[in-house]
Formats: structure tokens, sequence, C-alpha cells
């Protein structure tokens, strides 16, 4: 992170500033091969207030974008200007990777920048430390006791109470004395991510802020950037649909090194739609424009009804931008990555079964078949073992030899059984990008790909060609590894297990770095090509609706499954009211603060959700139950007592015949939910399933 950072603890919203201009880039240009152009005399203009999106196909620019608004990369050519005196801050893909932050703490890190509060916390932690080393010394004590003044007149306590919200939001309060060097991947980027929101910038970048964010985090993300950031200027790139169309007011896409400005000027349609439309009448224009790329466009439009449909958005101005888009425009904003091949379902039992399976310390035992064609997201908070649980089931297709594409992960302890079938050809693209120092170029890639079923030595070169091209990574065929975006070493992974010919993909965030088109070609992979079955772990949203109709949740160590996407879940965690969740859990608050006002649902769709949430009512019905029927016997027991007084008999039988309707009611209740599933109290089937909703 460069720039002055200054943390102003909960009173963000003070001292807004008039919507001035925060940063000028005027006609850059930039190329690090001196071939392709990131930035080509591009232009951009950013407000303060504005949460602009930048978008466009991997290795295009945006993350060079960031990296020179924020001063780490010059130009070649051309101006970059920022306000005199702008804070900056910038969140990485893969923050803190240099020597010198390997020994700095999580703490010291969240509270790094300047100002009077600021500097009173840090005062207040370096008299804390030492009155502790040496708490007989009347000096240290004197020191602490002046700090502790300080800290009162200055603000630090907002600091304090900032610092542990965004770190408990971020999940990383636990790690406030560990050293970044100890850190993984996904602990870094959160990390820096909570450094940047505190420290209050100006101007804020962000490269996939939500990579290592579960869909809880992402949404309180979206909620912090909207209402707590009110002057600050964000600049961000993000493969997430939803999160970029809920936080964006602008939208600049980067094609050919040139910058391009789409604003939604109608009401009802997204940023997203309409940076669809402004690049489709672009091309439409454009005398290159191809056939091709007219027929690329009827398949963008085709993706936006189903994404739309998928989310239950898609107001009637929406249907009439698609449609207009698709009268008025013959040219395409989806790139030419066409991914995989068509895959058949198998017939038959199940493709993975698991049985009284558990991870010691995550899962608890459970059970679950998972047939040839079921599509199944796997959802759940950061660290409840999702990526852990497919990790230990590829380790499994790697035992039995059915791992065609992919790393076999390290196993890990495991109890109870998981099998494949013999027929399963499982391919597994990790949230890890594999180190692949076998291979120098894209061109060696594909050519391994394509020698599990081209023989001769031509076939195989030419196979491995077009395999590139539909990747997009035409120019690139020999380029260095190392050379490539991360986005573009994500698509060369996605290339090895696609065109593995799998009947079984386990993908484990596979939206993480790739760019819009990319991302748009997996979903339409995945739902109009590949018919073989899926196991997703992912915090998009969107990808999960349009791709699975099941899900896995985890949570406390419970495995319980949700037939539904995951707007339903998320639905059903909001319209549930209070009494439904009471529990101190952090996360549980947070979502409860969450809550959205309850749209107006059909008949049906109520019916539903009530079914899905059946087994959980029944349990706090009959808990109920239980309780009611025991004061019922206090008040019979009482009622005993007095039985020669009419007088004091009369209240005690009003009771009693109260609270009997209400055991009544419920009893009722309790048979409605029986009939919604099928079952009766006294079957197996009808215990009540985990919590999932904590």
């Amino acid at each position: 992170m460069r720039g002055s950072t200054v943390c102003v603890g909960l009173s963000w919203v003070e001292g807004q500033k008039k919507r001035a201009t925060v940063a000028w880039v005027e006609e850059a240009s930039k190329s690090y091969d001196g071939r392709r152009k990131q930035l080509d005399a591009a232009s951009l203009r950013l407000h303060a207030g504005e949460r602009c999106c930048l978008v466009g196909v991997n290795g295009c620019g945006k993350s060079t974008t960031l990296r020179v608004l924020a001063g780490v990369e010059s130009v070649d050519a051309g101006g970059v200007r920022l306000r005199r005196g702008a804070r900056v801050a910038l969140v990485e893909q893969e923050p803190f990777q240099g020597p010198e932050f390997a020994e700095a703490t999580v703490r010291n890190t969240l509270i790094g920048g300047d100002g009077p509060e600021v500097e009173a916390a840090r005062a207040l932690e370096a008299a804390a430390r030492e009155l502790e080393a040496a708490p007989r010394d009347a000096g240290a004590l004197k020191r602490y006791e002046v700090a502790m003044e300080r800290a009162g007149r200055d603000g630090a306590w907002l600091v304090e109470a900032a610092i542990a919200t965004v770190s408990a939001k971020l999940k990383i309060a636990h790690l406030a004395d560990r050293k970044l060097g100890e850190l993984s991947g996904g602990e870094k980027k959160r990390v820096a991510l909570a450094a940047a929101l505190l420290s209050a910038p100006d101007l804020c970048l962000l490269d996939e802020p939500t990579n290592h964010l579960d869909v809880w985090a992402v949404r309180w993300l979206e909620s912090f950037l909207r209402r707590e950031l009110p002057s600050t200027c964000v600049a961000f790139v993000s493969h997430d649909r939803v999160f970029s169309e809920n936080v964006a007011t602008s939208l600049v896409e980067l094609d050919g090194g040139k910058t391009y400005e789409h604003k939604n000027e109608t009401n009802g349609v997204s940023l997203v739609e309409a940076y669809v439309a402004g690049k489709a009448r672009r091309l439409a224009n454009d005398a290159s424009a191809t056939a091709a790329a007219r027929a690329r466009l009827r398949k963008e439009l085709a993706w936006l009804r189903r994404g739309a449909k998928a989310r239950q958005t898609k107001s009637s101005a929406r249907v009439r931008s698609i449609d207009d888009l698709r009268d008025d425009a013959r040219a395409t904003v989806a790139s030419s990555v066409s991914l995989g091949t068509e895959r058949r379902a198998l017939s038959g039992g199940a493709i993975a079964s698991f049985e009284d399976f558990a991870l010691p310390g995550l899962l608890e035992p459970f059970d679950y078949d998972l047939g040839p064609a079921d599509r199944v997201g796997i959802v759940g908070e950061n660290g409840v073992g999702k990526s852990s649980l497919v990790e230990s089931l590829v380790s499994v297709a790697a035992k039995q030899n059915c791992l065609v594409a992919g790393t076999r992960p390290r196993d890990r302890p495991t109890q109870g059984e998981a099998w494949l079938a013999a027929r399963a050809r499982v391919a597994y693209y990790s949230q890890v990008v594999p180190a692949a120092t076998e291979y120098s170029s894209p061109l060696d890639v594909a050519l391994a790909t394509v020698s599990r079923r081209e023989a001769r030595p031509d076939d195989r070169l030419s196979a491995a060609l077009a395999l590139l091209r539909r990747y997009q990574f035409e120019g690139l065929e020999e380029a260095p590894l190392d050379r490539l975006s991360g986005g573009e070493r994500r698509r060369l992974q996605l290339m090895q297990v696609l065109d593995s010919n799998p009947n079984f993909l386990v993908l484990d965030e596979p939206s993480n770095d790739l760019d819009l088109a990319t991302l748009q070609a997996l979903e339409r992979f995945l739902v109009d090509d590949y018919r073989g079955a899926l196991l997703l772990v992912s915090h998009d949203r969107a990808l999960l609706d349009a791709t699975c109709d099941k899900l896995i949740v985890l949570a406390d160590g419970d495995v319980a499954t949700l037939a539904g996407s995951m707007s339903d879940y998320l639905q059903l965690l909001d319209d549930l009211d209070d009494d439904a969740y009471d529990d101190d859990d952090d996360a549980a608050a947070a979502r409860k603060a969450r809550q959205l006002k309850a749209a107006e649902r059909k008949e049906s769709d109520a019916k539903r959700r009530r079914r899905l949430n059946a087994p959980r009512l029944i349990e706090k019905l009959g808990e109920t139950i239980a309780d009611l029927e025991t004061a019922i016997a206090d008040l019979d027991e009482r009622m005993a007592a007095v039985a020669s007084d009419s007088a004091a008999l009369a209240p005690l039988y009003d009771d009693r015949a109260r609270l009997q309707a209400q055991v009544d009611d419920h009893y009722d209740q309790w048979a409605d939910l029986e009939d919604l599933l099928g079952s009766h109290p006294d079957d197996d089937d009808s215990r009540a399933a985990p919590s999932y909703y904590c």
C-alpha cells in the first residue's frame, strides 16, 4: 500500500468532500514487452465518491491501471496526476509479496497511517508494551497514564473499535499478533483489504477484492463501500458480477489499450448490461466488426437473459434493453473464448459417495450421494472446510486412479468412507494455481493437454494451436509463463481441466481472477455443453445460481443439504425473523443487520421455503411443546391442591385451557410440516437437519 493513510475510526462519514476530481490519467501508454500495449494513449478521470469498475479481458491492463494510479508503476508516455495531498490505498491481487513485509505484524499493519487518533493508539500500545515488560518501573507507569489520557482525548478508542469491527467481518481478528510472512495468500489478501478500508483513503484501488472472501463477507464489503466511504473514490477490478452491479456507480472498459466509459442511463438496467449495450453499439459501427463477432453477441444476450432469470431480478426495462440491443447492434461484448467440448452425463448410480464421512476438527460425520448429472454448490463461511472437503474427495480420486486433470492435493486426516465410481473421470480445478515448472509456455501446456487424445505429432501440434485459439492465446503461444497475467495463468489452468474429457468436475473458486468474458464462457459451457457431475466451491453468487440447483451448506461442523439455488438460500436467511435466529454469533448478527425487506412472493415459493425450513421448525416446535406440557403439568398439580376452592380454581383452569390451545395449535403446525416433508414424526428421516443458518 502506498500513500499516507488515516484511520478515522467509526466516523467514516464525517467531513464529506465535494465530487472533485481525485485522479487523472492523460494519454497514458504502457507496455511490458514493447509489443502488446496494456495502455495506448488511454485517458481516465476519477471523482470523489465515485465507485468505478474496470472491466476487460485478462491481460488488457486493468491491474496495470490500478498500479499506475497508485504510483507503483510509471507510464511510458502521457501522465498520471493525483489531487494534491490525496491519500491512496492499493490492494493488489497478491499483496505483501516483498521481503520488507515479512516481519510486520498484522496489528501494526492495520494501525498504520497518520492522524492524531492513530498516533494516539500507537503511543498507547507502545506504552502498554513497555509497562508489561517493566511493571515496577515508575517512569513506564507514568508514560502509560499519559498515553491513556491522550487516547481518550484524541479518539484512539474509535480506532480500536474500527479495527475490531473490520477484523471480525473479514475473519482476521485471530491473526493480530502473526507476522505477514507467516500468513497464507488468502489471509494476506484479507489483511490488505482491512488495512485499506481502515485507512479511509481518498483513492482506494482494489484488485479482485472478493477473492478469498465468503459470501457473507462479500455482502458486508458491498455495504461498507456504499455506506461507510461515501467521499472516497474507489476503483476496482472484480470478476464477481453481483458485487460489481451492487457497488459500481460507473464502469470503464479497457480494450486494445483504450478506455471506454459506460454509464447507466436507463432505469432498471444494471451497469453490466449498460456496458454490454455500449460496447455492442460501438462495435456495430466499427467497420472491422465481423460476422463471428455478431454471432458471439447473440450468445452474450442469451447469457444475460439466463443470468437475470437466475437472480430473479429481470425487470421489464431490462428485457426491453436486451431486446433493443439485439435489434440495434450486431457486434459482441463476449470474448471469443470457447471452453471445453460437449460432455454427456453417465447413466446409473452415484458417481461419488460419502458414508459416515468426517474431517476431524472441521466436519462432523455425514452421508451424501452425488449423482452422475448432479450440480451441487458447496457454500459456507471462510474456514468451515469447503476446500478441505473437495481436496479430500480429489485425494480419493487420485488413489483410485480416476483423477484425469489437476494436481493431487495433500492428504488430510479423515474418518468414514468416500469413494468414486469406477467409471469416474475427475478433473480438479484448484483454488491455488499449481506450479507449472515442467512447462515453459502456453504451447507446452496445450501440447500436454492434447497429447492424451492425439497420437501423431503433427496432429498434436495442430490440435494444440487450435486449443490455444479457443482460449484466446493468439500471439502468446510461446510467451514465458511468468510474463502472463494472473487471469491468463488461470485460463491456462481452466484449459487443462475442461479439455481433459471429464465426467466429474470439481471446481474450487474457478471465478477468481477470470475476466468477464472467460467467466461468461465458463458459465455457458457448464450450462449448455457439460452434462456430467459438478461440485462447485464459489463465492460468486451469479455463477452458483446459473449452474447449481443443490447446495451443501457447511456451518459449525455440520453438513446440511438444500434443494435450491444460492439466491434461494440467501433469501431464506434474509426472510427468517429474529425468533428463528436467536444466537450471539457475530456472523449471524451481521446477517441480521443486513436483512432486506422481503419482496412479495408467490404462494408456491413460500411453500417451497417453508418445506426447506421444516426440519428446523419441527425441532423448535418440539421444544416449545415440551415446555408448554411441563407448564400444564405444573398447573394440574396446583389445581389439584385447590380443587375445593372454586375462586382459586377458575383462573388456573383458564390458564390451563390457554396453554392447551397453544399445544394443540403447535401439534397442528407439526402435522402440516410433516405433510410438506412427506414423513411422520417417528420416521428416522424426520429428525431435524443440522443448523446451517448460524
